[in-house]
């Protein structure tokens, strides 16, 4: 019963978190395969509570993709049997009930039983556990407080955070700047389309900035790098209309600063390429202003290139 009344209590927070993060346009889980998702989202933090390695900003874990493995159809396990050590040893220790429920509610809302909206890049972030980890500081503090040799535990546990303080501050280093978090990112889940996507908006800034200054060979180099990264996001998530409209104007900018002519009619002739196909993949197809701007620009550097008809 005072799981039960835990749980009543996540439901308002859950209507909060589809109000705020309307989702409509998100692929999720199917419905039956929403309490595996919520597994595999409980083992995950579990994994990252137990061995807080190979953080990154975007994992990459959306429902789509989950459902390809076959590991997640029984990674669900996991979790269920933490539950029952933690149920079992609750029946003697409420306060061990009490962590368990925390850590678990506080999850409630982002867990998958309900799309969200970051759930188009993944369904689980380090940033959910926020007040969940009350639930393990709870636990963690009881069983400290419960030791019989109280010294050696206070001794161990003020290791343990001494080295998470290590931890975190080795990792505000990815946060330097959005290139070194995304980098971060695409190095421990290669397939995060959003974070290879956001390292080719990063050096297409870097790029721009480069053009104001002058420095037309460092700039072309940035492009060419901001080409590399759309491309890897294309190659993770084919159907990512915005990203293609990005790679196409990215395409047109090396064609401009390209001193080869040889290249910059193939260069411009992917650029249209990608365009057409962001066109058709497009929510409001050909019809996006954006898409349509994008498509004018391409058009009229093909024209000055000479590779089109004036009147096309």
């Amino acid at each position: 019963m005072a799981a039960a009344g835990w749980l009543l209590a996540a439901l308002p927070f859950m209507v909060v978190a589809k109000v705020v993060q309307p989702a409509e346009q998100i692929v999720g889980a199917p419905v039956w395969a929403r309490p595996m998702l919520a597994g595999f989202s409980l083992a995950f933090y579990l994994g990252k509570l137990v061995w807080p390695a190979r953080l990154a900003f975007d994992y990459g874990w959306r429902p789509p993709l989950l459902l390809g493995h076959s590991w997640f159809y029984w990674v669900w396990v996991v979790p269920v049997v933490v539950g029952a050590v933690v149920w079992w040893g609750g029946r003697r220790r409420p306060v061990l009930w009490a962590a368990g429920l925390v850590f678990v509610v506080g999850l409630a809302p982002v867990l998958g039983f309900n799309r969200f909206l970051f759930q188009k890049f993944s369904t689980v972030a380090d940033h959910y556990l926020y007040l969940a980890m009350l639930g393990p500081a709870m636990g963690a503090a009881w069983a400290v407080g419960r030791a019989k040799r109280r010294r050696v535990a206070v001794g161990l546990a003020g290791l343990v955070i001494v080295a998470l303080g290590v931890r975190a501050v080795l990792q505000t280093g990815v946060w330097r700047d959005s290139i070194t978090l995304n980098e971060n990112s695409v190095a421990v889940t290669p397939w995060a389309f959003a974070s290879w996507n956001n390292l080719g908006n990063a050096y297409d800034d870097v790029a721009t900035g480069l053009v104001k200054d002058g420095r037309y060979a460092e700039a072309l180099a940035a492009y060419e790098r901001t080409v590399e990264m759309y491309r890897a996001a294309l190659r993770t998530m084919p159907e990512a209309p915005p990203t293609s409209k990005n790679l196409a104007m990215a395409l047109v900018r090396v064609a401009g600063l390209d001193p080869n002519p040889a290249t910059k009619g193939p260069r411009l002739a992917e650029a249209a390429r990608h365009l057409e196909m962001a066109q058709g993949l497009a929510t409001g197809g050909a019809g996006d202003p954006r898409l349509v701007e994008a498509a004018k620009r391409v058009a009229e550097a093909r024209r000055r290139l000479g590779e089109t008809p004036a009147g096309r």
